[in-house]
């Protein structure tokens, strides 16, 4: 009985395998991986029906042997007889069996570990175990989610009645072998259960359910291999009581699920083997035995209201979705507290955090590690961050202007041909760090919360087209030095708007421009850039050239200073002679006009004092000419007798010349 229904378990769980196999990885007629994935848990009961119909073979053979020997003990006890039927080595069936039971199994976990291993390597390697957005198991889309999800539920009909047999049936010892075939054909199952409701939601319209419980079963295998491993090795060092055990490769974690009731008759094993009594006899063990299971309902179902329980935290607040669903008028927004909803899935509160400031950097991939370990400064002819984008901006020339007006000339005179070819706009490649701020808006939660699944990525696409579009018609050089602000303001007008026209419920606070610079090179036309993309060191290059604008601008200002110094001080010598030769003309007029008028006044008053008037004429001349000149008065009648009169003050020169006189008084 037990080989048959092994037999009947290998067709079954191979034509499985194999309707998987080709109506997923071979020919993608499925289009989902959850379908594709039904493979590894068919191909496992597949190799455990193997094991087990082998096992069954031998079993009978083995019974079939002791039925031989208990005959001939009967016939030895009653014919007399020289041969030991113990020794008889045409009984080799027992000791096959029993090499079978210690060796076959353990290598079969090892295989099983093994192709497991195998299997997630090969898809790592193809980079289906990421995040991202590769299609995974090359899924794309089924293309037929009626017939996929029909074929999907007849798998899942026919394992999960093969299965529950083969557990049941595994209770006897002659079928113990096919628990774990059973086991796995239930898994299986419930892998092309979930594939057909999976079908079913994609023709409904509802998709990105796939790839998500496709993880969550890759997860539960990965448990499984782990698994594999662990009785591979707990086999060694397990006590030998004599007892039957249980394959080795059997796995634990599904007979919690498969068969719950085996899960009490291990715990009750482990506590008798742990204290050496029958604890599992005891009125405790059987209270707990029977309450476990309530218990844990109780306690999930417990669990499961609490899930109606939501908090909006301060700074946020809460959309109510019930269903997918707005409940009431769709405008209802929860303030911070506790509130309550109906229980998963029924009901979720989607929080908004408006008063959170976020950030996100355009033009820069920061390495957050190594900005926060490195305080040096960087010049702008070395590396900033991680990776840098480049922004194409114009370049204002001084020769400009001209060239344009004689390109604009050549191209009317060649009646408008070539203007493509010959025209060559004046740009330059600049790098910089714009770290924008903003939060969700207080008034607009819906759009913040739904129009995009990732808020953030969204505005940085925009920052990036934005500052792309705006940086095209800016000048290089004003970005580098004094246009910063307006770059600033600029940007951020136009992100919000940009914005507002997507209605994402998002305020741009800020964004501000560091770290502008001229592309990172190596120094060479030859070399490669630290970012490998070729591009000389034209950093280097234009630090060379402002170093030289910058000399030339000293060199201007310092002939314009001469310049303004000598012109300024022309003018000033100029004033100064005017000046004097103004001054010298008043002089030599004024002196001139006021002589003429004493004159004629001297003459006027010498017409009528002769005498007088040359008497004070010589007084006058006494008095201010002859000022400093000792004068002697001689009398002209009296030329023997001369009296000197000094009315100066004599000085005190010394003691001799003082006035005791005056002491006294």
């Amino acid at each position: 009985m037990a080989k048959r229904l092994a037999i009947v378990g290998l067709i079954l769980s191979a034509g499985l395998a194999l309707t998987v196999l080709l109506a997923g990885p071979v020919y993608v007629w499925s289009g989902i991986a959850l379908f594709s994935l039904g493979l590894f848990p068919f191909t496992l009961a597949l190799v455990f029906c193997i094991v087990a119909l082998v096992q069954s073979v031998l079993f009978v053979r083995t019974m079939e042997e002791e039925e031989e020997k208990l005959l001939l003990e009967k016939r030895k006890s009653s014919v007399t007889s020289l041969l030991d039927i113990s020794e008889d080595v045409r009984f080799t069936a027992r000791h096959t069996y029993d090499t079978f039971l210690k060796y076959i199994p353990s290598a079969v976990a090892c295989l099983c570990f093994v192709l497991s291993t195998a299997a997630f390597a090969a898809l790592w390697s193809q980079g289906l175990l990421g995040s991202g957005e590769t299609a995974f198991l090359g899924a794309t889309a089924p293309k037929n989610p009626i017939n996929l999800a029909f074929v999907g539920a007849m798998a899942a009909v026919f394992s999960f009645i093969c299965g529950v047999f083969f557990i049941g049936q595994a209770h006897v010892r002659e079928f113990r072998f096919l628990r774990p075939a059973g086991s796995m054909m239930i898994l299986g199952a419930a892998v092309m259960l979930l594939s057909a409701i999976c079908a079913l939601l994609l023709n409904a319209g509802g998709a990105g359910y796939d790839g998500a419980v496709s993880r969550v079963v890759v997860v539960v295998y990965a448990i499984l291999t782990i698994e594999f491993l662990l009785n591979f090795v707990k086999e060694f060092y397990r006590p030998r009581t004599g007892e039957e055990q249980l394959p080795v490769y059997e796995s634990r974690v599904l007979g919690v699920f498969t068969e719950p009731g085996g899960v009490m008759r291990n715990i009750a094993s482990s506590l008798d083997y742990q204290f050496g009594f029958q604890v599992s006899k005891t009125r405790i063990y059987g209270f707990f035995q029977k309450s476990l299971i309530p218990a844990v309902i109780v306690w999930g179902l417990i669990f499961w209201l609490f899930t109606g329980i939501a908090e909006v935290a301060p700074g946020e607040v809460g959309i109510r979705e019930r269903f997918g669903a707005f409940p009431g008028s769709g405008n209802e927004v929860l303030q911070p507290g506790v509130h309550l909803k109906l229980p998963w899935p029924c009901e979720r509160i989607v929080r908004v955090p408006v008063d959170l400031v976020q950030m996100v950097t355009i033009g820069a991939q920061i390495d957050r590690e190594k900005a926060a370990e490195s305080g040096k400064v960087i010049l702008w002819t070395g590396k900033h961050y991680l990776k840098e984008d480049m922004f194409l901006v114009a370049t204002k020339t001084a020769s400009s202007d001209k060239e344009s007006a004689s390109e604009a000339q050549a191209i009317s005179a060649r009646g408008g041909r070539g203007a493509a070819s010959s025209s060559l706009l004046p740009a330059s490649l600049l790098e910089v760090s714009l770290p924008l701020f903003f939060k969700a808006k207080a008034d607009e939660p819906y759009n913040y919360a739904f129009q995009f699944s990732n808020v953030s990525d969204a505005v940085l696409a925009i920052g990036r087209a934005e500052a792309t579009s705006y940086f095209a018609s800016t000048d290089f050089l004003m970005d580098l030095s004094y246009g910063r602000v307006s770059v600033s303001e600029h940007l951020r007008d136009r992100i919000q708007a940009r914005c507002d026209a997507l209605k994402m419920g998002v305020d741009v606070l800020s964004i501000e421009m560091h770290d502008a610079h001229p592309p990172v090179g190596s120094g060479g036309e030859e070399e490669q850039g630290p970012e490998g993309n070729g591009m000389p060191n034209v950093a280097e290059s234009f630090q060379d050239v402002v170093c030289a604008r910058e000399e030339a601008a000293s060199a201007v200002f310092k002939a314009q200073a001469v310049a303004e110094k000598t012109v300024n001080q022309a003018g000033v010598e100029a004033s100064k002679i005017v000046l004097d030769a103004s001054g010298y003309k008043f002089n030599v007029t004024e002196v001139a006009k006021t002589d003429a008028e004493r004159f004629i006044s001297q003459m006027e008053s010498y017409r009528k004092q002769p005498t007088l008037f040359q008497l004070r004429s010589y007084l006058d001349f006494l008095e201010n000419d002859c000022a400093g000149i000792r004068k002697y008065v001689i009398s002209s009648k009296i030329p023997m007798r001369n009296y000197v009169l000094n009315l100066e003050s004599k000085p005190s020169l010394d003691l001799l010349d003082t006035d005791l006189s005056s002491l006294g008084k």
